[in-house]
């Protein structure tokens, strides 16, 4: 409606939608506004009534309060909400997303749940109330989760916590409190992270094996790997020294996995141990290959490009 879109003065009389506003139910509101703050909060502040000004204000608190505050822009907030109704927000969709997981006879999926988490952290990190509150409402909705017994909770902690590395205090705070609770590949990761020739003394390791495949090593080939992982974190090798060249990429098939696309290598240990290496480094970080569903691959890329004569095709296909 055009004038939940911008200030109509004419709504501001008795009986008006600006009125009716404030008779609205919660869904009756979401129908209207949906999660549009910026817009209320405009409107709001050119209201002349000082009366309704202040009662459009609190419904919208009301609402917010009830529909979960991180689910909005956020813009208009500070126009509409009190820093304590802010922090009020805050805490109750902390306490209403602990009961929705406690409450498994609700219904409702448990990775929409954890997912739900996920983004209230998110914008609870962003918000402005103190670390110490921060630590204690992140610290009570992962205490819920680890009430729930699921079988993969290592690596729920840890997807959790891990996006709390903006801020070293809450990172370090949790990762300590919750150490026993974490999976080791994410240990793992954050050690490899530290170690930037980590993953080349590895492939030095596996040079002094010679690995080779057996094919002319004038052919270049092009590998993209593609793995599944449970936490979603990438890959360290960015941070690698020898691995510039290296490409990491999301991709649909993996959702919370990665693709590596490698630069083309051939067959020589050299080039070779450096894929065992990488290999390897992603095994110990929790990259995997899911058996059941089949959806990680890799794909082969090669190159013949000194196939320039009908004897060198023939003697490529033998």
């Amino acid at each position: 409606m055009a004038h939940y879109l911008y200030y109509v003065e004419a709504q501001e009389k008795e009986g008006g939608a600006y009125w009716k506003f404030l008779k609205m139910d919660d869904d009756q509101l979401f129908d209207t506004i949906g999660l549009d703050d910026v817009h209320v909060s405009k409107i709001i502040s050119e209201i002349q009534n000082p009366q309704l000004k202040q009662k459009m204000k609190e419904r919208m608190y009301q609402y917010v309060k009830h529909t979960g505050i991180s689910h909005f822009a956020g813009v208009g907030m500070k126009e509409l909400l009190t820093q304590e109704q802010v922090r009020d927000c805050i805490r109750a969709q902390a306490s209403n997303l602990c009961n929705d997981i406690a409450n498994e006879e609700a219904g409702g999926s448990r990775a929409l749940k954890i997912n739900g988490v996920g983004s209230f952290i998110s914008y609870l990190l962003s918000s402005e109330i103190d670390d110490n509150e921060k630590i204690e409402l992140i610290d009570s909705l992962i205490t819920q989760i680890n009430k729930m017994n699921y079988p993969d909770i290592e690596n729920i902690n840890a997807s959790l916590i891990d996006i709390c590395r903006g801020n070293s205090i809450i990172f370090d705070e949790l990762i300590e409190k919750y150490a026993n609770k974490i999976t080791p590949h994410y240990f793992k990761y954050l050690e490899i992270e530290k170690d930037p020739e980590y993953i080349l003394r590895k492939a030095e390791q596996f040079y002094e094996d010679k690995i080779q495949i057996g094919i002319d090593p004038r052919i270049s080939l092009g590998l993209e790997i593609e793995a599944n992982h449970r936490i979603g974190h990438g890959t360290n090798i960015r941070s690698q020294k020898g691995y510039d060249y290296y490409k990491e990429t999301s991709d649909a098939t993996v959702p919370l996995g990665r693709e590596i696309v490698c630069p083309p290598i051939h067959d020589k240990p050299e080039e070779l141990s450096r894929i065992c290496a990488l290999l390897e480094t992603m095994a110990e970080e929790g990259f995997y290959y899911d058996e059941k569903s089949g959806n990680a691959a890799g794909q082969i890329n090669i190159g013949l490009d000194y196939l320039n004569s009908a004897k060198a095709v023939m003697n490529f296909y033998e």
